[in-house]
């Protein structure tokens, strides 16, 4: 009998059916070297955690259904946040304000203006209550200008936009800042438009009035002399 199991040349005898495949395909006992999924009870030498219940087959952790404060667009880049308006809104109500009080404060002065004491060289007489009241209203409406101005473009930093452009039309050319600001944000640009086109006319009617004053003024000098 002993001899019937080890066999003629002293080796095993070959085994059953049952016996290979008791010892083969063993799921629950081999280990995972290649972070794919471990249907047994050893660990994962894959490396990596799997907190989504789901096989892991790269070796990177899933995390399941995970929400992120920012939205992901085409190639998985960052997409910008949404930005409030309400700076935006009280810049454009101050830079008209701020033109029609340069128009006043033009249009007074020159106003109070004595040709004679101007001949003799004495500009005091465009000094007068209302001029000194608006020129009050003019440094405070510059100020909330840089102030509201730099608050906006803050903000527009922080949702991922660029600024670059809109810093340079704050500072050197504000007629064409709400319509790249529309551009940057990619807002409608009807009302842009429409807004920068009727500061743009009180700007050139504010040149004009001021031309207009000191032509008058020259002319009426011209015919003293």
């Amino acid at each position: 009998m002993e001899e019937n199991q080890k066999g003629l040349n002293g080796q095993e005898a070959p085994r059953t059916y049952g016996e290979e495949s008791a010892n083969q395909s063993n799921y629950g006992n081999q280990p995972n070297y290649g972070g794919q999924p471990n249907y047994g009870n050893q660990p994962n030498y894959g490396g990596q955690p799997n907190y989504g219940g789901q096989p892991n087959y790269g070796g990177q952790p899933n995390y399941g259904e995970q929400r992120y404060p920012y939205a992901y667009g085409a190639g998985g880049q960052m997409m910008p946040a949404n930005v409030n308006n309400i700076f935006c809104y009280i810049l454009l109500a101050v830079m008209p304000l701020h033109k029609i009080v340069i128009i006043l404060s033009n249009y007074f002065s020159f106003k109070s203006l004595d040709l004679n004491s101007v001949m003799a060289g004495d500009v005091s007489s465009a000094v007068n209550p209302a001029v000194s009241v608006l020129s009050v209203f003019n440094y405070v409406f510059w100020i909330l200008y840089i102030v509201f101005l730099i608050l906006d473009i803050v903000q527009i930093n922080k949702a991922q936009y660029k600024i670059t452009g809109l810093v340079l039309f704050g500072i050197f050319l504000k007629q064409g800042y709400y319509v790249w600001r529309a551009h940057v944000l990619r807002e409608k640009m009807t009302f842009p438009i429409v807004y920068t086109v009727c500061f743009v006319l009180l700007t050139v009617a504010n040149y004009a009035y001021s031309m207009y004053l000191s032509f008058g003024m020259v002319s009426d000098i011209m015919n003293m002399m």
